[in-house]
């Protein structure tokens, strides 16, 4: 594994390790994040408490989302084919999510120095910061964070790339993480989840889902990956009653 002096080979599994890296940093960003209040000010409080762990929990998920852009490079290789699919429409939306939300860091650094100076005027920063133009990448970064995992989905099940458990924990992380009801109260000057059980339940399941591409990746032979399409293209599938074709 990862032999520096043989590329088909070092591509292909350091591919499936940064996916594997990338889960579990999710999952323990989650797990050591200190700050869960839905009010704002509340929130800060909770960060000067406990600033380690917070920074620790940024600096995790910075990690995780570096690794897993790396990862879902390979991703991308692949689901090469005959022409541009879902799939890698979904993993490329998902790379811009991660690449672009990636500037939560310097929020996460701003936080935790505001909230143990000076806690109204650090929250006075953030939401002016929140009104600027500049703040909307923050938005495209979460659109792709959203459409892309469903499109990976779909993408992974019509190519049959991966067992079906894989595209269902995709569409389950995306439930449980974007719909409306786990959505912070109106008004906050950032998304975050709303919960910490309903935080380690979607990293969960979106490290279930990169472990399950990381295994995918690593049982093809190294003969598979160096061609410019690893995977065959998938049979049609059958409808009831008929037969394929």
């Amino acid at each position: 594994m990862l032999k520096i002096n043989d590329s088909v080979e070092f591509s292909r599994t350091s591919a499936a390790v940064s996916l594997v890296l990338g889960a579990l940093c999710f999952l323990a960003a989650s797990l050591v994040e200190s700050a869960w209040a839905p009010g704002e000010r509340a929130y800060l409080d909770e960060v000067a408490a406990a600033s380690n762990r917070y920074q620790a929990s940024g600096v995790l998920n910075a990690l995780g989302s570096t690794a897993g852009v790396f990862g879902l490079v390979g991703v991308l290789h692949l689901l090469r084919g005959r022409r541009v699919t879902l799939g890698q429409l979904g993993a490329g939306l998902v790379i811009m999510g991660w690449v672009l939300l990636g500037g939560h860091w310097l929020i996460v650094l701003v936080e935790t120095a505001g909230a143990q100076v000076d806690p109204n005027r650090t929250l006075e920063l953030l939401t002016t910061a929140s009104e600027s133009p500049w703040a909307g990448l923050f938005s495209v970064g979460g659109v792709g964070l959203i459409l892309g995992p469903l499109l990976l989905a779909v993408g992974l099940w019509t190519r049959r790339a991966t067992p079906v458990w894989v595209p269902i924990a995709l569409l389950l992380y995306t439930a449980v993480s974007f719909l409306p009801a786990n959505a912070p109260p109106p008004g906050t000057y950032q998304w975050r989840t709303s919960s910490q059980a309903i935080a380690v339940v979607s990293s969960a399941l979106l490290g279930s889902a990169l472990v399950g591409l990381a295994l995918r990746i690593l049982s093809l032979p190294d003969e598979a990956w160096a061609r410019w399409q690893p995977l065959p293209d998938a049979p049609r599938r059958r409808r009831a009653g008929s037969e394929t074709v």
